[in-house]
């Protein structure tokens, strides 16, 4: 997963919005639900 998706949240990452904007990007990959936090945190749930 890290190679698939680090290059595209470098970048999004590289210059985040204000704390107050509470950015977080959320995606499936191989039966799982990855949401990655505006602070870097990543939270990983079992789909199937």
């Amino acid at each position: 997963m890290y190679n698939c998706v680090d290059g595209m949240l470098k970048e999004l990452f590289s210059t985040p919005p204000a704390p107050e904007a509470q950015m977080e990007v959320k995606f499936n990959y191989h039966r799982y639900r990855i949401t990655v936090e505006q602070n870097g945190n990543a939270k990983f749930v079992k789909t199937g």
